[in-house]
């Protein structure tokens, strides 16, 4: 392949990533905008059960039904956790977390990613998106 034509199959396939990345973008958005009308309707539908005294129904839908309880759950296992009990059984939890992050950095692996720079960005100007992976 000549020089002429890498330079120009880079320049289509940078053409065709762009032209995705700014489809995914966009269709992001519309979901972030889903996502906060789907989040204030919980709300009020929560609220409306909730002042009702609906707690535990169950209501029909077409294709299943939906249903109003509570749900408990533990917190996600933090170092704080982690440090906290280390300390209730006298164990050096410096030691600990230094065998952790260590066995953490033996996971690490490298990956080229495409990074996209929008010209009229405010902050750094970076974003990392439609991450293209090679280890």
């Amino acid at each position: 392949m000549s020089h002429s034509s890498k330079i120009t199959e880079l320049k289509r396939l940078i053409l065709q990533w762009i032209e995705n990345d700014d489809r995914i973008v966009s269709l992001r958005q519309k979901m972030d905008d889903l996502d906060d009308t789907q989040d204030d309707i919980t709300t009020n539908l929560l609220d409306h059960v909730e002042e009702h005294g609906m707690l535990g129904n169950r209501v029909n839908i077409p294709g299943g039904s939906i249903e109003f309880k509570n749900k408990s759950r533990t917190a996600s296992l933090t170092q704080k956790v982690v440090i906290a009990a280390l300390k209730e059984h006298g164990i050096d939890s410096g030691a600990v977390i230094d065998t952790i992050r260590e066995l953490k950095g033996r996971e690490k692996r490298e990956q080229i990613h495409v990074v996209r720079h929008y010209d009229d960005e405010s902050d750094d100007g970076d974003m990392e998106m439609g991450v293209g992976v090679r280890e």
